[in-house]
């Protein structure tokens, strides 16, 4: 069981990966430039399942250095989707989450409807 009752994180959007580096900045970008209400905090975790190629690990330092909400958690072995999804969730801490693909855009206002 998670232990952030008490933190400020309304939502953690993950976002697992596995090679999606031309997708990330997409997908990621369609969550962090949401307009939502002020009083909402969120932060996004890119979980990187095991990529091994050059360009995602370029993209997830460049998203990583753009927006203090992001968080980039690596897992050295590929272990699926589902698995990225379970360890972004053991590492979450807003008290909701929401999942998205990497290879998908969110609605602009998916985040302000929750």
């Amino acid at each position: 069981m998670r232990s952030n009752q008490h933190c400020s994180t309304d939502i953690s959007v993950v976002i697992p990966c596995h090679n999606d580096g031309k997708y990330l900045d997409q997908s990621a970008g369609s969550v962090l430039t949401q307009k939502v209400n002020n009083s909402l905090e969120f932060e996004v975790l890119i979980i990187d399942d095991g990529s091994d190629d050059s360009d995602t690990q370029k993209v997830l330092q460049e998203i990583l250095l753009q927006d203090d909400r992001v968080r980039v958690l690596h897992i050295e072995e590929p272990g699926g989707a589902a698995s990225a999804r379970n360890y972004g969730v053991e590492n979450s801490v807003g008290r909701w989450v929401a999942f998205l693909d990497a290879r998908s855009e969110e609605h602009t206002s998916e985040l302000q409807s929750h």
